[in-house]
């Protein structure tokens, strides 16, 4: 019996299939002893039917309030209480890009991509996330994403422009099969770098 499942075909499947998984859990997962135990009543496994995932969880208000809500994979997360929007927005461009950062000397980059564009989303005038994002998809060999995000990352200038400038040139050249460099190959460059800023101006 589910509360939050309506009655219907659906939920006598459902039903089934929790109660074979409990069946497997106890029989399966658990030792002897602890699935006893359960059957004794000495103890209760909640959500047993659920032993292959996670099923609920159960937080306290004041971490809440405290701390704020991040769940992995989830769609929204809650800030702290006490923080103002403009800390928030720090906060969260300061964990994602550590987390990316992480990821990107770890090699894992689509790890490394991910957690810079959740940066991205709340700070979107940042040369340095720019940078570092860009590198995440050019050594994954993401070349188109990795040019748009180092033309940004030159035009917003900053402390990583020269190095940007440099990786958006080689990745441009590998890209393209250009194996020389010169004034028409920096126009190119250039204008790339235009556009991208005219993208972030939208």
């Amino acid at each position: 019996e589910n509360a939050n499942v309506p009655h219907g075909p659906e939920a006598t499947n459902l039903t089934l299939a929790e109660n074979i998984k409990k069946e497997y859990a106890l029989l399966s997962v658990f030792d002897q002893s602890v699935g006893d135990a359960h059957m004794r009543g000495d103890i209760h496994l909640h959500d047993l039917g659920f032993i292959d995932r996670p099923y609920c969880s159960g937080q306290s208000l004041e971490y809440i309030k405290k701390f704020g809500l991040n769940l992995p994979n989830s769609l929204a997360m809650a800030k702290p209480a006490q923080l103002s929007d403009e800390q928030w927005v720090q906060f969260q461009t300061a964990l994602h890009s550590s987390m990316g950062l992480i990821h990107l000397n770890n090699k894992d980059y689509p790890l490394a991509q991910s957690e810079y564009l959740k940066a991205l989303v709340v700070s979107k005038d940042d040369p340095v996330l720019y940078f570092r994002s860009g590198l995440a998809f050019s050594f994954d060999k993401k070349y188109d994403e990795a040019i748009d995000l180092l033309s940004r990352a030159v035009y917003l200038k900053g402390i990583t422009e020269t190095q940007a400038r440099t990786e958006l040139e080689r990745i441009y050249r590998i890209k393209n099969g250009i194996t020389t460099t010169g004034p028409e190959l920096q126009a190119v460059l250039q204008k790339l770098v235009e556009e991208a800023g005219a993208k972030l101006k939208q």
